[in-house]
C-alpha cells in the first residue's frame, strides 16, 4: 500500500512533460535565436576579423541556424552551418525522460548536454574560420554524430542510471520514487506460506 503511494501519479508526470512543454516552447525556443545573435555571430565574425572578405556569415530559419559562404570561388553553397540547441533532438528525449522519472531532473543534464555541445561547436567553427582545418573537421564530425550522441545515446544512458538507481533503492526501477523512510519489504522465505507442524 506504502509502494502504491509513492508511485507518481498520472497528473505529475502529465504536469512534468506539459511544464518541459511550455518551458521549450516559452523559454528555450525564443532563447535559440538569442544564442545565434549574441555569441555565435559575434564569435564567426571575431574569427573573420582577420580577413573580414574570406567568409561571409548568413543567419536563416529566424535566427535558429547560421550558414557560412567562402567569398571567393563557389559562394552558392555554404561550406559549413551550425544550429542553436536545443531543438527537438532534446524536446523528445526530454518528454521520455520525465516520463522516466518525473521526480528527477535527468532532462536537465540533457539540456546541459545539448547547451554545452552547442557552445563547443561554436568554437570549432570560429577556429575553423580562423584558418584550423583541423578544428573544422571536428566540427562536422561532432555536428554529425556527437549532435545524436547527446540526443539518443545521452537519454539511453540516463535511462540505464535510472534503472540502477531503482533498483538500489529496492524499489521499482520504473518510476516508483520510494523515500529512504520506506525500506523495502524482503522477500518471502520457502518456509513461509507452509505450515509447520
Amino acid at each position: 500500500m506504502s509502494r502504491r503511494r509513492n508511485r507518481p501519479g498520472p497528473l505529475l508526470r502529465g504536469g512534468a512533460v506539459l511544464g518541459l512543454v511550455l518551458l521549450y516552447a516559452l523559454v528555450l525556443r525564443p532563447a535559440r535565436p538569442l544564442l545565434t545573435h549574441g555569441l555565435a555571430v559575434p564569435a564567426f565574425h571575431a574569427a573573420a576579423s582577420d580577413r573580414p572578405d574570406a567568409v561571409d556569415v548568413v543567419v536563416r530559419r529566424a535566427g535558429l541556424s547560421v550558414e557560412l559562404y567562402r567569398a571567393e570561388g563557389d559562394s552558392e553553397w555554404a561550406f559549413t552551418s551550425w544550429t542553436a540547441p536545443p531543438g527537438l533532438i532534446f524536446l523528445l528525449p526530454g518528454l521520455f525522460l520525465i516520463a522516466l522519472r518525473p521526480r528527477e531532473a535527468y532532462w536537465a543534464v540533457l539540456l546541459a548536454c545539448h547547451v554545452g555541445l552547442g557552445l563547443l561547436q561554436i568554437a570549432l567553427v570560429a577556429a575553423g574560420i580562423s584558418g584550423s582545418d583541423v578544428a573544422l573537421e571536428v566540427y562536422r564530425f561532432s555536428q554529425t554524430y556527437g549532435t545524436e550522441v547527446v540526443g539518443l545515446g545521452v537519454p539511453a544512458l540516463l535511462y540505464v542510471v535510472a534503472m540502477q538507481r531503482g533498483r538500489r533503492e529496492g524499489g521499482d526501477p520504473e518510476g516508483s520514487d520510494r523515500g529512504e523512510d520506506q525500506p523495502a519489504s524482503p522477500p518471502p522465505s520457502p518456509s513461509e506460506g507452509k505450515d509447520s507442524r
